[in-house]
């Protein structure tokens, strides 16, 4: 039973709190979890490029300004609102004005910037978070980068709101809705083996987080309601029970990070792009 004892503490990073990697025509910030880290980018000026490298495939998650991804003699042209899949090695990412993306990555412990605003969680791994493993491979054995239009993505009934992708590593989870979320029909849940990082682009949220009671009430922690608007980041811990909920009459996109990929999620059929890869 996961309880008070063995749950760590939350992170909740507000990169707007924080000042930022400058690049010549970006800003960038990092945050991460065990197993995955998240870096949120400014571009600001129209037509800036940077450069991301990944030892595993990383995905650029574009919630409205379309991009050019360009490196190891390919070039990839991506519109607003997608997600590009790009194999291992040394790409540059140019986007077409002045905008914000999300780029991932399943290797935290070997990205270049020192800035990791919540390194300091990760000095101690957490021993009940199960490793990525050996990545998954392409069923068709291609090295190419991959465009994925979230509006050619359908869904129906209970998950409607939800747009599951995966990579070689990692699961993304895109949540959208318009409005407040209705309070009567939150979903409060935990993970036993896993974090999630949950990524803030569009919108203002509220996240919910409790920490089960166990029989030493010295260690009982109080639940946590804390706001969270656009540009931040939760990483709920292995054990925490949470929940998000979407405030304000505005839309509302929380991109959802799991590495490894969830294999429920690819079971369930939830994953529209899980056709792409096989176990390894």
């Amino acid at each position: 039973m996961v309880n008070a004892e063995n749950v760590h503490a939350h992170s909740l990073v507000e990169f707007a709190d924080e000042k930022p990697e400058a690049r010549e025509s970006s800003d960038h910030w990092f945050a991460r979890g065990q197993n995955f880290a998240i870096e949120w980018v400014d571009v600001t000026k129209a037509g800036g490029a940077f450069e991301i490298t990944a030892d595993e495939e990383a995905m650029v998650v574009l919630p409205e300004i379309g991009a050019t991804i360009e490196g190891q003699s390919q070039k990839a042209v991506a519109k607003g609102r997608s997600v590009c899949i790009v194999p291992p090695g040394t790409y540059q990412v140019s986007m077409a004005e002045v905008g914000s993306c999300v780029c991932l990555f399943s290797d935290p412990d070997k990205l270049a910037s020192p800035k990791i605003v919540n390194s300091d969680v990760y000095e101690t791994a957490d021993p009940r978070v199960a490793p990525v493993g050996k990545p998954m491979k392409r069923a068709d054995g291609s090295t190419t980068i991959t465009v994925i239009e979230i509006d050619g993505i359908t869904t129906e009934g209970k998950n409607s709101a939800m747009k599951v992708l995966q990579s070689a590593t990692m699961s993304i989870n895109w949540v959208e809705r318009h409005g407040v979320r209705d309070r009567s029909d939150l979903t409060p849940h935990d993970h036993p083996d896993f974090e999630q990082g949950s990524v803030a682009m569009l919108g203002d949220f509220i996240h919910h987080l409790r920490v089960p009671w166990g029989k030493n009430a010295n260690l009982w922690r109080d639940d946590v309601h804390t706001r969270a608007n656009r540009k931040s980041v939760l990483i709920s811990s292995v054990g925490l029970v949470h929940t998000t909920e979407a405030i304000e009459n505005v839309q509302h996109v929380l991109l959802d990070v799991f590495a490894p990929a969830r294999q429920d999620f690819i079971q369930k059929g939830y994953v529209a792009n899980s056709d792409d890869y096989v176990m390894a």
